[in-house]
């Protein structure tokens, strides 16, 4: 089913709405893809963890992890993968 107009104009609201939170909120919000990649980090994020954005987009959540955490993320993430627990 295509989306008309409206639709085309309320997504774009929504979208506009999130990346205004997401730049504004005091809380740091990191969104990492399937492969542990950073796809998100925010300003409050920014400000926690000392990097610019366009430092860490696209590198391994690890970065951002202390030992023994960031050598055990990748296990958590297989462990998840294969029981959604």
């Amino acid at each position: 089913m295509p989306y008309d107009a409206d639709d085309i104009d309320e997504l774009r609201t929504r979208a506009e709405w999130y990346k205004q939170l997401l730049a504004t909120t005091r809380d740091a919000v990191v969104c990492i893809d399937k492969h542990s990649r950073i796809v998100l980090f925010n300003h409050a994020a920014e400000q926690m963890f000392g990097y610019v954005a366009k430092e860490v987009l696209g590198q391994d959540v690890k970065l951002l992890m202390a030992e023994p955490y960031a050598s055990e993320h990748g296990g958590y993430v297989d462990r998840y993968e294969h029981t959604k627990v």
